[in-house]
Protein backbone atom coordinates (compact mmCIF):
# COMPACT_ATOMS: atom_id res chain seq x y z
CA UNK A 1 0.00 0.00 0.00
CA UNK A 2 1.53 3.08 -1.41
CA UNK A 3 -1.09 5.71 -0.18
CA UNK A 4 -1.45 7.73 2.60
CA UNK A 5 -4.67 7.47 4.90
CA UNK A 6 -6.01 9.67 6.99
CA UNK A 7 -7.16 8.76 10.75
CA UNK A 8 -7.84 10.22 14.11
CA UNK A 9 -7.21 7.04 15.79
CA UNK A 10 -4.98 4.02 15.63
CA UNK A 11 -5.47 1.05 17.48
CA UNK A 12 -2.94 -1.78 17.97
CA UNK A 13 -4.65 -4.48 19.89
CA UNK A 14 -2.48 -7.40 20.27
CA UNK A 15 -5.41 -9.57 22.07
CA UNK A 16 -5.92 -10.68 26.02
CA UNK A 17 -3.30 -11.30 28.04
CA UNK A 18 -5.38 -11.48 31.49
CA UNK A 19 -2.18 -13.18 33.74
CA UNK A 20 -0.15 -10.00 32.53
CA UNK A 21 -2.97 -7.53 33.43
CA UNK A 22 -3.67 -8.75 37.02
CA UNK A 23 0.03 -8.60 37.74
CA UNK A 24 0.46 -5.22 36.25
CA UNK A 25 2.76 -4.46 39.45
CA UNK A 26 4.26 -6.21 42.04
CA UNK A 27 2.60 -6.81 45.37
CA UNK A 28 4.73 -8.47 48.12
CA UNK A 29 2.54 -9.59 50.77
CA UNK A 30 2.56 -10.85 53.94
CA UNK A 31 5.89 -13.10 54.75
CA UNK A 32 7.61 -11.71 51.34
CA UNK A 33 4.96 -13.27 49.25
CA UNK A 34 4.34 -12.03 45.55
CA UNK A 35 1.05 -12.23 45.15
CA UNK A 36 1.58 -13.13 41.14
CA UNK A 37 3.92 -15.89 42.24
CA UNK A 38 1.21 -17.37 44.92
CA UNK A 39 -1.19 -17.12 42.10
CA UNK A 40 0.38 -18.33 39.35
CA UNK A 41 -2.01 -19.09 36.12
CA UNK A 42 -5.53 -18.63 38.54
CA UNK A 43 -5.69 -15.34 40.61
CA UNK A 44 -7.75 -15.53 43.24
CA UNK A 45 -9.22 -12.76 45.49
CA UNK A 46 -12.27 -12.41 47.81
CA UNK A 47 -15.25 -10.16 46.02
CA UNK A 48 -12.33 -10.18 43.47
CA UNK A 49 -11.24 -7.22 45.76
CA UNK A 50 -9.11 -8.20 48.48
CA UNK A 51 -6.34 -11.27 49.32
CA UNK A 52 -4.93 -13.19 52.30
CA UNK A 53 -1.73 -12.25 51.70
CA UNK A 54 -1.89 -8.45 51.16
CA UNK A 55 -3.18 -6.53 54.46
CA UNK A 56 -5.40 -3.17 53.38
CA UNK A 57 -4.69 -3.34 49.83
CA UNK A 58 -8.59 -3.37 48.01
CA UNK A 59 -8.38 -3.94 44.29
CA UNK A 60 -11.07 -2.66 42.24
CA UNK A 61 -11.71 -4.68 38.64
CA UNK A 62 -10.17 -7.95 40.73
CA UNK A 63 -10.08 -11.35 39.60
CA UNK A 64 -13.49 -13.00 39.21
CA UNK A 65 -15.16 -9.40 38.45
CA UNK A 66 -15.23 -9.22 34.65
CA UNK A 67 -18.48 -9.57 33.00
CA UNK A 68 -19.99 -10.81 30.13
CA UNK A 69 -23.66 -9.04 30.80
CA UNK A 70 -23.79 -5.91 32.14
CA UNK A 71 -22.30 -2.98 33.68
CA UNK A 72 -18.57 -2.72 34.68
CA UNK A 73 -19.43 0.73 36.29
CA UNK A 74 -21.97 -0.16 38.38
CA UNK A 75 -19.65 -3.41 39.70
CA UNK A 76 -16.69 -0.69 40.28
CA UNK A 77 -19.05 1.24 42.45
CA UNK A 78 -20.03 -2.02 44.09
CA UNK A 79 -16.49 -2.44 45.06
CA UNK A 80 -15.73 1.09 46.28
CA UNK A 81 -18.43 0.96 48.07
CA UNK A 82 -17.47 -2.20 49.85
CA UNK A 83 -13.44 -0.93 49.80
CA UNK A 84 -14.56 2.30 51.58
CA UNK A 85 -16.67 0.35 54.42
CA UNK A 86 -13.99 -1.96 54.85
CA UNK A 87 -11.83 1.35 55.48
CA UNK A 88 -14.62 2.82 57.72
CA UNK A 89 -14.15 -0.35 59.80
CA UNK A 90 -10.81 -0.38 60.41
CA UNK A 91 -10.67 3.16 61.72
CA UNK A 92 -14.06 2.57 63.64
CA UNK A 93 -12.50 -0.35 65.07
CA UNK A 94 -9.00 1.68 65.35
CA UNK A 95 -7.01 -1.45 63.25
CA UNK A 96 -3.98 -0.52 62.17
CA UNK A 97 -4.25 -3.34 59.42
CA UNK A 98 -7.10 -6.29 58.28
CA UNK A 99 -6.57 -9.04 56.10
CA UNK A 100 -9.18 -11.27 54.31
CA UNK A 101 -9.25 -14.67 56.18
CA UNK A 102 -7.69 -17.36 53.60
CA UNK A 103 -10.74 -19.94 53.98
CA UNK A 104 -12.82 -16.96 52.50
CA UNK A 105 -10.77 -16.70 49.44
CA UNK A 106 -10.89 -20.03 48.54
CA UNK A 107 -14.60 -20.66 49.72
CA UNK A 108 -15.97 -17.67 47.19
CA UNK A 109 -13.50 -18.87 44.77
CA UNK A 110 -14.87 -22.65 44.85
CA UNK A 111 -18.95 -20.58 45.13
CA UNK A 112 -17.78 -18.78 41.76
CA UNK A 113 -16.58 -22.19 39.91
CA UNK A 114 -19.90 -24.14 41.03
CA UNK A 115 -21.59 -21.16 39.98
CA UNK A 116 -19.95 -21.33 36.45
CA UNK A 117 -21.22 -24.75 35.32
CA UNK A 118 -23.39 -25.28 32.59
CA UNK A 119 -22.85 -21.44 31.80
CA UNK A 120 -21.37 -20.75 28.68
CA UNK A 121 -18.62 -19.26 30.58
CA UNK A 122 -17.92 -22.19 32.74
CA UNK A 123 -16.28 -25.27 31.95
CA UNK A 124 -17.22 -25.42 28.63
CA UNK A 125 -14.54 -28.31 26.73
CA UNK A 126 -16.38 -27.27 23.08
CA UNK A 127 -15.50 -23.73 23.28
CA UNK A 128 -12.34 -21.54 24.44
CA UNK A 129 -12.05 -18.33 25.40
CA UNK A 130 -10.11 -15.32 26.40
CA UNK A 131 -11.98 -16.08 30.35
CA UNK A 132 -10.26 -19.30 30.49
CA UNK A 133 -6.30 -19.78 31.81
CA UNK A 134 -4.92 -22.36 30.17
CA UNK A 135 -6.49 -25.32 32.34
CA UNK A 136 -9.79 -24.83 31.41
CA UNK A 137 -10.17 -21.94 34.61
CA UNK A 138 -12.59 -19.03 34.54
CA UNK A 139 -11.14 -16.89 36.96
CA UNK A 140 -11.71 -13.59 35.09
CA UNK A 141 -15.68 -13.61 35.20
CA UNK A 142 -18.18 -12.71 37.63
CA UNK A 143 -20.93 -15.52 37.27
CA UNK A 144 -23.68 -13.94 39.06
CA UNK A 145 -25.78 -11.07 38.58
CA UNK A 146 -25.06 -7.86 39.36
CA UNK A 147 -27.45 -7.42 41.70
CA UNK A 148 -25.87 -10.53 43.75
CA UNK A 149 -22.51 -8.75 43.26
CA UNK A 150 -24.27 -5.95 45.11
CA UNK A 151 -26.11 -7.48 47.48
CA UNK A 152 -22.68 -9.32 48.17
CA UNK A 153 -20.71 -6.17 48.47
CA UNK A 154 -23.33 -3.85 50.43
CA UNK A 155 -20.90 -4.05 53.37
CA UNK A 156 -17.89 -5.02 54.99
CA UNK A 157 -18.14 -8.13 56.93
CA UNK A 158 -15.79 -7.79 59.79
CA UNK A 159 -15.70 -11.28 60.30
CA UNK A 160 -14.30 -11.71 57.41
CA UNK A 161 -11.35 -10.37 58.27
CA UNK A 162 -8.52 -10.77 61.02
CA UNK A 163 -7.19 -7.52 62.29
CA UNK A 164 -4.37 -6.12 63.76
CA UNK A 165 -4.49 -3.42 65.94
Amino acid sequence: LDEDHKVDVIIYATGFDMIASNNAFDVTGLGGKHLAEEQGITPKAFLGITHHLAPNFFILLGPGTGLGHGSLITMVECMTDYTMDCIRQMINNKAKSMVVKQEKVQKYFMWAQEKHKGMVFGDNKEVSGWYHNSEGVNWTLYPGSITSYWWSTRRCRVEDYCFQF
